[in-house]
């Protein structure tokens, strides 16, 4: 297999994309960076980095490949080994950093293909500057309708030139609620300090995805919305929660509860200004830079441990005051403000002697449904009379960090629902919680 000869330009730094022979400034004008296309994709300077591996064997017989997630008969965890996997996410040749893709003048994103004899494996990977989520699945559709045969479908790409948040929330005067909850001086050092405590001496964090069939999270969500109903007899209106607070309520509850001392939770949810300032992504076209944004929710210690439906209702509560469109330029007008004054955004909310969750839910994004390469496919691998995902979809995915961003914290993502209905999920947590969640799949009769 050729290596791109990209990977070895010596000596100087250039933008990400080259553009004719303009080197790239570290010190950008405002702190920001710039991204350029060159006017013409050549094989020295190829609008994307691929590389293909090939492996003449079925999928299951590679013993590494084989134990992968994957879809399951009823509820279960599978691990993920970042080593063992870390072949098929990238090639070795992969910048780890944003520096060393700048000096390697390689394309920002990268595609690295893995051929089986009845399956493949397609992996994409862009620093995160680039794009979120949904520019991910704004990408993949566009793939899918150039490999139809659609190319004139493929929506215009808006706000190339200019940052859409750009300017959004100055001066804005609505006040933001969070600013009761910042976590400043002698409180962020000690939520700090803590923290790092905790990262030295908890035992290591494991990664895992967590397969729940469709009828699995049903009676879950039957239950939780019959005890939500209880709770509020004969108010006409009863509170409603979505599935994504449902499944933080379940993770969440078991991170704290795995907790050898108790302590208040507060659960970072990353959420998408696409759809928290509507007035703004109109017209014709698609936006693919990153514009995730925080929702934060604070439970206290007995509401952390205690029933499914309060952590789920007060998910929903925060989740629907912090995402008004006020409270988004709010926010949008602190960090920015922060980011003139000390270099970067301020990102501590909380108590100081508490745990964080992290939360990306993208079931809205629904990437395992983004993906059409019916078009490239040669030999249908799956031929089972079973079979949920038509050829040429996604049969499942996963996250997987080139870097340590995310090996000691507790996280979670919601992958979304897959062509049958289930929900994968994928979370990193200690090994006490996954103890606690072992413990609810095989009594799902009692947690469910």
């Amino acid at each position: 297999m050729e290596k791109h000869r990209y990977y070895d330009v010596p000596g100087d730094t250039y933008p990400l994309h080259l553009l004719d022979d303009t080197k790239f400034n570290r010190d950008c004008p405002n702190g920001k960076l710039e991204i350029h296309v060159p006017y013409e994709f050549t094989h020295e300077h190829p609008a994307v980095a691929f590389t293909h591996d090939t492996f003449d064997m079925r999928i299951e017989e590679h013993p590494v490949v084989a134990r992968m997630p994957q879809p399951t008969r009823g509820p279960s965890t599978q691990p993920i080994s970042h080593n063992d996997f870390r072949s098929f996410a990238a090639s070795p040749y992969h910048p780890l950093t944003l520096e060393e893709m700048i000096h390697q003048n390689a394309p920002p994103i990268f595609l690295h293909v893995t051929s089986f004899k009845d399956a493949t494996l397609v992996a994409l990977s862009w620093p995160q500057v680039l794009m979120d989520e949904i520019g991910h699945k704004e990408l993949l559709q566009a793939w899918s309708l150039i490999l139809a045969g659609r190319e004139e479908d493929v929506p215009d790409v808006l706000g190339v030139s200019k940052d859409i948040l750009d300017g959004v929330g100055v001066s804005e005067d609505a006040g933001l609620g969070l600013d009761q909850k910042r976590l400043k001086g002698m409180a962020k050092t000690k939520f700090i300090s803590r923290n790092l405590w905790d990262r030295m001496f908890n035992p290591s964090w494991e990664l895992r995805a967590i397969f729940l069939p469709k009828e699995a999270f049903a009676r879950l969500r039957t239950r939780i919305t019959g005890e939500i109903e209880t709770s509020y007899p004969g108010c006409g209106t009863t509170p409603s929660v979505s599935d994504g607070d449902i499944l933080t309520a379940w993770i969440t509850r078991a991170m704290a509860s795995s907790l050898p001392k108790p302590r208040p939770i507060t659960i970072l949810t990353f959420s998408n200004a696409r759809f928290r300032l509507p007035s703004l992504f109109e017209g014709e076209g698609v936006y693919l830079q990153n514009l995730m944004l925080g929702v934060y929710t604070f439970l206290s210690v007995e509401m952390a441990r205690g029933p499914l439906e309060s952590i789920a209702l007060c998910h929903r509560k925060h989740r629907d005051d912090q995402n008004s469109e006020a409270q988004t330029r709010s926010l949008l007008n602190s960090w920015r403000q922060d980011i003139e004054s000390t270099g970067s955004p301020s990102l501590f909310y909380g108590e100081p002697q508490g745990s964080v969750m992290l939360v990306n839910n993208l079931n809205k994004a629904e990437l395992i449904k983004a993906a059409r390469f019916g078009p490239a496919v040669v030999k249908q691998g799956d031929k089972a009379e079973g079979r949920k995902n038509p050829p040429g979809r996604m049969v499942t995915y996963y996250i997987h960090s080139l870097g340590s961003t995310w090996t000691a914290l507790n996280c979670l993502w919601m992958l979304g629902k897959d062509h049958g209905g289930n929900y994968c999920l994928q979370a990193n947590l200690l090994p006490k919680a996954w103890a606690v969640i072992e413990e609810d799949i095989r009594d799902m009769s009692i947690i469910i």
